[in-house]
């Protein structure tokens, strides 16, 4: 329902997810979550909201965090208590993108009395979106009270038209947030994952789930591979598989960001071939990297050929563009 005097927000939503994708990459937003919803009461009112996100495994949702405006406390907590009877989760979760209008006559009385009448909530507007490659999703929801209007069908159309951006919006400012606090983690051929120690996903990027599959197979949904996992936990280097390469860098948070990419002709390179060639990109010449690193010109010599071979290169001009695809 727009406000008065003001034309149907239908006619500007172009312009209004354009903007929403500029916030989400805007370094002083503090939480995306917040200004989106902010930004939603332009068009339409809503006495409080909740905004829930997680990750499916194995067919189930599993809840990583609960943001809520305008609700008590304890909100989360007695709709879990009762989620067993709610009939609008299984709807939702088969539905992923279709936003659903409810109201009181739509829950059983155990929920309507025990839930939504202790946090005031009469009709609701309430979404799924996810992504199908890794399973990450969020449940956005609006809410009106009992001295409210009853929310109607074109605010229903308005939240879904709305509902997947929010969500990309979400990773792409946590994304943003992550490269920052992590000095530029991401590099040029590698795909980035948020995951919890349990190998639970928080967001990831879309080619993810591929190069897992690739290495093991069929990736379990919304979960590292148990393998990476132990791999990723007991050795600091990262893991290093027939497929792919991973390493991992714990955040501010808690969570770990991984770094995976295909593997590559540098992977044939010895520790110390690789070192060498990266000396030489720098412009050093053979001599000046014998002294870097307290060897002899002639090993230099000797393993810059070998390095050659191996990646099939004639100069350092080869050298460096085979160098950039992978650091």
């Amino acid at each position: 329902m727009s406000r008065a005097g003001q034309p149907s927000p239908h006619h500007h939503i172009t312009d209004e997810i354009a903007q929403m994708y500029r916030a989400a990459r805007d370094p002083q937003l503090a939480d995306f979550r917040s200004w989106a919803l902010a930004h939603c009461r332009k068009w339409v009112d809503f006495h409080s909201a909740s905004w829930v996100s997680g990750c499916m495994r194995e067919g189930r949702p599993i809840f990583h965090e609960v943001y809520t405006e305008g609700l008590k406390p304890g909100y989360w907590d007695r709709f879990l208590s009762l989620a067993d009877a709610d009939p609008l989760g299984p709807r939702m979760f088969a539905s992923p993108g279709d936003s659903f209008l409810t109201s009181t006559a739509d829950f059983p009385p155990a929920m309507v009395e025990q839930w939504m009448k202790v946090y005031d909530v009469a009709s609701a507007i309430s979404g799924m979106a996810a992504d199908p490659a890794t399973g990450v999703f969020s449940v956005v929801c609006w809410h009106r009270d009992a001295a409210m209007p009853a929310l109607t069908q074109s605010d229903r159309q308005l939240h879904q038209q709305l509902l997947p951006h929010w969500v990309e919006c979400l990773n792409i400012h946590r994304l943003t947030a992550a490269l920052r606090e992590l000095d530029n983690f991401a590099l040029p051929g590698h795909e980035l994952a948020l995951i919890d120690a349990s190998g639970q996903l928080h967001f990831a990027q879309n080619r993810v789930m591929q190069l897992l599959a690739k290495e093991f197979g069929e990736a379990p949904s919304g979960v590292f591979p148990a393998a990476l996992m132990l791999a990723l936990r007991s050795n600091e280097a990262g893991f290093s598989g027939s497929q792919i390469v991973a390493t991992r860098k714990l955040t501010a948070l808690g969570l770990w960001f991984v770094r995976l990419r295909e593997k590559s002709c540098l992977d044939t390179l010895t520790p110390r071939e690789l070192e060498i060639c990266s000396l030489l990109c720098k412009g050093m010449t053979v001599k000046s990297a014998a002294r870097q690193i307290s060897v002899a010109p002639s090993t230099v010599d000797n393993l810059r050929s070998l390095a050659y071979r191996k990646l099939g290169v004639r100069n350092r001009t080869e050298l460096a563009r085979v160098m950039a695809t992978v650091v």
